[in-house]
């Protein structure tokens, strides 16, 4: 999809990734790869790899990101990965299907005409998007590429669906990639004013979505315990909802979905209608 800088804290916060892959081991597919465990989007504990992420520009435009395992996802570090627990806590695990849930059918979604293999930055599979299902899709590239998100009760799970030169994507959509980007909320979530989590600014609603505003919107890793994470949101659309502050922070469980433990960071851009 449409790279953005990946980028770390000292220059400015990477936009937009979903979610921070705790066991993949993967290396980030457009952007660069940081070794540094403050870069936006990831986290990065016993693994010490992290990814940039999907996101948004001061200009106001959506760009798909770079992240690893084509799920916005980046590498992480946890105690136990083969039995999906670190150390004694067990981690919830979502085993789909994935596809577009009621508060996201009215915006842009991707309808698959014929089965469709997803694979991982590693070209390993993922799972395979059967024909009739539909998926929320995040970006577009032209007419050839698409970011197309997996939807846990956590967020979404970004993956690629590509054509070959010549060949036309494998759905059908019910919009264009000129459609509007908006700001879109995944699981109920508490934000913080600070990074101890002590005085709450609000509560936003799974299924919230607002026109995205011409500033910046995505979040960067500021703690990882390995079954749980601290992330910096800039809160653009929302920050009127959450005392007019740019900023805010939230705590975000780890799950396991695709095989695979995560972080998924319930904020996403989306397309929409007009």
């Amino acid at each position: 999809m449409i790279p953005l800088m990946g980028t770390t804290k000292l220059a400015s916060s990477v936009l937009f990734a979903c979610c921070a892959c705790l066991a993949c081991g993967g290396n980030a597919r457009r952007d660069g790869v940081s070794n540094s465990d403050t870069t936006s989007g990831t986290a990065g504990a016993a693994a010490g790899n992290t990814n940039g992420g999907r996101g948004g520009n001061d200009d106001g435009s959506a760009h798909g990101g770079g992240a690893a395992n084509h799920g916005g996802s980046a590498t992480a570090g946890q105690d136990n990965a083969s039995n999906g627990t670190a150390g004694s806590s067990p981690i919830e695990e979502y085993t789909g299907p994935g596809t577009t849930t009621a508060p996201w059918s009215g915006f842009c979604v991707a309808t698959f005409t014929a089965d469709y293999a997803v694979m991982d930055a590693f070209k390993k599979p993922l799972f395979t998007a059967r024909a009739g299902e539909e998926y929320l899709i995040l970006s577009f590239f032209a007419e050839f590429s698409a970011s197309l998100a997996y939807l846990t009760p956590h967020g979404p799970i970004e993956f690629d669906v590509d054509a070959d030169v010549g060949e036309t994507l494998p759905f059908t959509s019910s919009c264009s990639p000129q459609f509007p980007t908006y700001y879109a909320v995944f699981a109920d979530v508490s934000v913080f004013a600070e990074l101890g989590l002590e005085n709450k600014l609000c509560d936003l609603a799974s299924g919230t979505a607002a026109a995205r505003e011409p500033r910046l919107a995505g979040y960067s890793l500021e703690a990882n315990s390995g079954t749980g994470a601290i992330y910096e949101i800039h809160l653009n659309a929302f920050s009127a909802r959450c005392g007019g502050v740019d900023n805010g922070y939230i705590r975000v469980p780890a799950i396991t979905a695709l095989g695979s433990a995560r972080m998924i960071v319930p904020f996403g851009l989306i397309l929409g209608k007009p």
